[in-house]
């Protein structure tokens, strides 16, 4: 049963990835500055810097200290 649904997953991803190439194409390379609140950002972040965007600001509105761990690990991911 688990590796029916691990499967599934992959396939999922799979199909995701592959539908989300021609934007990762279009927006690779471009330079963003992003927005939002602590049920975004994170979010927001960690896909952008999947597609390629270079993110050279972000502003966090309504700080949260439940985000600080997730904001930790993704601006990390950014300091490339």
């Amino acid at each position: 049963m688990l590796q029916r649904r691990y499967a599934e997953a992959l396939k999922i991803y799979d199909e995701a990835r592959e539908r989300l190439e021609p934007l990762r194409k279009r927006l690779s390379g471009l330079r963003a500055f992003i927005s939002g609140g602590p049920g975004r950002l994170p979010g927001l972040l960690s896909v952008m810097v999947d597609l390629g965007v270079e993110v050279v600001a972000c502003a966090l509105y309504w700080p949260h200290s439940s985000s600080q761990p997730t904001l930790k690990k993704i601006l990390g991911r950014l300091q490339n």
